[in-house]
């Protein structure tokens, strides 16, 4: 059994994760969101808060933590969630894309953090993923001029990108963070390109996979969750 000290209370991940759970609630209280209230996610969220905040305060080593029940439980709970709002993604884009897109983010943030936690850095940037992705395709933003709408996969899902960069094209492997949504015209957004000059491109086989950063896309991933990294 290792004994390495892990301060769990100050981990950047930790607090990323329960700073967007706490936003996501807010939300859904002050919006017409009926499907969510309907089937009481604000309720799930509310347990993910309370089992985030164990994980919190357990300074438990990394490899004895994600073996405690609590750990688990938040994973399958986090997984379960995630596949009801997949099932009905499109029903609740109809009604709100930011908010569908914004639980899509913070469930995934959620499943992902085991991995985050034991290969990843335990810098700030490692509160949010960050993979090589295929464009899957290239559309002018509709209503924002030198903004394009880039439909993306890691392999497994597909997202929506919206980025100022003119030399994207189909078939590009490109490093994306994935982030807070971000809504751009109507069209909410859900993750950066990174690179150290602008965008960083793979091969095919890096797709799903994650990279070292340089100093810059490390810049650019603070600048955009630094205050969900505040401690509350």
């Amino acid at each position: 059994m290792s004994s390495e000290y892990f301060d769990t209370g100050n981990d950047p991940r930790i607090i990323f994760a329960i700073n967007i759970i706490s936003k996501t609630i807010k939300m859904i209280k002050s919006r017409k969101v009926g499907i969510i209230k309907r089937e009481r996610i604000d309720e799930v969220l509310d347990d993910l808060l309370k089992l985030l905040n164990r994980v919190r305060y357990s300074y438990l080593p990394k490899q004895e933590l994600i073996k405690q029940d609590y750990f688990k439980e938040l994973k399958e709970k986090a997984r379960s969630q995630y596949s009801f709002l997949m099932n009905n993604f499109d029903e609740l884009k109809k009604i709100s894309e930011n908010m569908a897109k914004w639980l899509r983010f913070v469930l995934r943030n959620i499943i992902s953090l085991q991995e985050r936690l034991l290969d990843y850095s335990d810098e700030p940037v490692s509160a949010v993923e960050r993979c090589f992705v295929n464009i899957l395709s290239v559309v002018r933003h509709p209503k924002m001029d030198k903004l394009w709408i880039a439909l993306v996969s890691d392999g497994s899902e597909k997202f929506e990108i919206i980025t100022n960069s003119p030399e994207l094209k189909t078939g590009d492997i490109l490093l994306l963070a994935f982030l807070p949504p971000k809504e751009f015209g109507g069209i909410t957004s859900e993750g950066m390109f990174l690179g150290p000059d602008g965008i960083r491109r793979g091969k095919p086989e890096d797709i799903g996979k994650s990279p070292e950063l340089h100093p810059e896309e490390k810049k650019k991933i603070l600048a955009e969750i630094f205050h969900y990294l505040k401690q509350h």
